[in-house]
């Protein structure tokens, strides 16, 4: 939402952030999907299968849903990087200059 009230100002800079943003969020979006298959599969017994399949479709989505947790906090940490001082000293100016 910043990088959206700042796209005016540097719009190549801000459009940049806010696609990396939004990537972000469509991940975090596909682990919450996977939050409500793993209930979903875990609720009845007979989406699953056997204990032995049941067991596999359980570790499975845990650890897809794992994997994009971690490549959503190593992006996001990338995204919050992108604001440095330079970038700030950036912004300053062209607030001056309107």
């Amino acid at each position: 939402m910043q990088a959206g009230m700042l796209e005016t100002l540097w719009p190549t800079a801000m459009i940049a952030i806010q696609r990396q943003a939004k990537y972000v969020s469509d991940l975090l979006g596909h682990a919450q999907d996977l939050t409500m298959l793993l209930e979903a599969v875990s609720g009845d017994d007979g989406l699953a299968g056997d204990a032995v399949e049941g067991k596999a479709i359980d570790e499975a989505i845990r650890r897809q849903r794992m994997d994009l947790r971690e490549r959503c906090r190593a992006l996001a940490r990338d995204l919050s990087g992108q604001s440095r001082p330079r970038d700030r000293a950036t912004i300053e100016r062209l607030l001056l200059d309107r």
